[in-house]
């Protein structure tokens, strides 16, 4: 160390101590300003905080919407939805009321209960009219339609003194007391004599591409209808109208009802995790999807939403969707010294799952880690609850100088080293200062051989992967 160096600390030292004995203190009022725009910015956060975990959604207008739609909209925007079957003069499945009316601004979670049309009321009572030879066939029909009837039957009976489709009876079941709209009933018509009679044949073992088949083949109109069965297996022949050797007419109808299988109570799957749910829709023969997301309301592993209502009845082969929980809390591994892409897809997996997490990214140069991988993150190997911010730290490269590269055009002389000399010259200054080097290539026959201009200035500072251009002479 020299003499000089040590002389310049002992004059620094000496002035220091002069300046402390003239040192004067004054009364300085506290500036509480920073404190208050803090606080500010604290209850902001806060507010912005409050918002993003409740936010809140705009109630469509269900009623007179399918209930699937439904189900979808609110399965989309968070919403629990509680579905009511009841009889109303509107088509199965339709909503009739919502709980909530269309237009408010309800939050995430929120429940609303839908009363959800089942169809027309079959055990509805059905006020018969006074049937005489004035119905004709049209006139019954749109009784038929009017009163929403599907379980009837039109036969003909031959007549030489009446025009034809003409009322002439009805008979209903013989222990109806009232008539119900599921009840059957059959009504007489007249018809002309005609020479072809068709004999009812038994359809029970039959398909439906045969029964059509047959029906088409003796122009018979075939009506279906559906019901549950225990013990006849899906789409096969339950009865029939009309019994195998009626005679009938052409242009007469038969209601055929076909088995939908066994009917099936949904259960409340709140009770069940994933395998005992799955064993239920093996058992019923149902589809089952399971789905995985995080709630702040349910417990791990605990069913959040069921696409069939508890205590529906469906048939066999009904699609059933499940959600459980995932819990309150993400585990977040540790990403360090890894590519930040891979944080960035681990968090969009997470958010499709509702995680709700928040990247806050920084960047800075680091001599120990890679360009574009992580240095340091705030969460690492640990659980965090749903809508927690990762603080990120990622790396720009090392910080590098750039070196000084070009030829003075004042001295350089064309041809002093050819354009190849120059740039393994350039590119092993590049190597030795840690940069990339891009060579650009122009002609100047004058000043062949001379490094003419670098992208960079000299002694910049820079990443390492940043790339300099470098122009020559050729």
């Amino acid at each position: 160390m020299s003499k000089e160096f040590l002389n310049e600390i002992n004059e620094k030292e000496a002035n220091q101590n002069e300046s402390f004995q003239k040192e004067k203190f004054e009364k300085i009022k506290p500036d509480r300003s920073k404190y208050i725009v803090l606080a500010l910015v604290l209850i902001a956060l806060i507010v912005a905080s409050i918002f993003f975990m409740n936010p809140k959604v705009t109630l469509e207008q269900l009623v007179g919407m399918d209930i699937s739609d439904a189900k979808t909209w609110a399965f989309n925007n968070d919403i629990q939805l509680i579905q009511k079957d009841i009889y109303a003069p509107m088509e199965s499945g339709t909503i009739l009321t919502q709980s909530i009316e269309a237009g408010n601004e309800i939050k995430a979670k929120s429940t609303i209960t839908v009363e959800v049309s089942l169809g027309y009321d079959p055990n509805e009572v059905i006020n018969l009219p006074m049937f005489d030879d004035t119905w004709t066939k049209t006139k019954i029909i749109a009784w038929l339609n009017e009163n929403q009837l599907e379980n009837f039957t039109l036969v003909y009976e031959e007549t030489l003194d009446k025009e034809p489709n003409l009322y002439l009876s009805h008979t209903l079941p013989e222990t109806t007391n009232e008539f119900l709209r599921s009840h059957q009933i059959e009504f007489t018509l007249t018809a002309l004599p005609v020479e072809a009679e068709i004999t009812v044949v038994d359809f029970l073992n039959f398909s439906t591409a045969q029964i059509d088949a047959w029906a088409k083949d003796n122009e018979i109109l075939v009506k279906y209808n559906f019901a549950y069965s225990d013990t006849v297996q899906t789409n096969k022949v339950l009865r029939q109208s009309l019994s195998a050797g009626t005679i009938i007419n052409p242009k007469d109808s038969i209601l055929v009802t076909l088995s939908q299988g066994p009917a099936i109570k949904v259960v409340d799957f709140t009770s069940y995790d994933e395998s005992a749910a799955s064993a239920w829709a093996k058992e019923n023969s149902i589809d089952l999807t399971t789905i995985k997301e995080y709630s702040l309301n349910v417990a791990k592993d605990v069913a959040i939403y069921q696409s069939l209502a508890k205590d529906s009845i469906v048939k066999t082969g009904e699609n059933l969707t499940l959600y459980y929980s995932l819990g309150a809390e993400i585990t977040i591994p540790s990403y360090v010294n890894q590519a930040f892409t891979n944080l960035q897809n681990f968090v969009e997996t997470q958010n499709k799952n509702k995680a709700q997490l928040i990247l806050n990214v920084k960047y800075s140069h680091s001599s120990d880690v890679a360009k574009n991988k992580i240095i340091a993150q705030s969460i690492v190997d640990a659980r965090t609850p749903i809508g927690s911010t990762i603080d990120v730290v990622v790396s720009l490269g090392d910080l590098v100088i750039v070196p000084s590269l070009t030829d003075d055009p004042t001295t350089y002389v064309g041809g002093s080293r050819s354009a190849l000399q120059a740039y393994e010259m350039v590119m092993q200054a590049c190597k030795s200062a840690d940069i990339v080097c891009q060579i650009i290539f122009e002609d100047n026959d004058e000043k062949l051989g001379m490094v003419y201009s670098q992208s960079i200035q000299s002694g910049t500072q820079v990443s390492d992967s940043t790339v300099v251009e470098v122009v020559i002479y050729d």
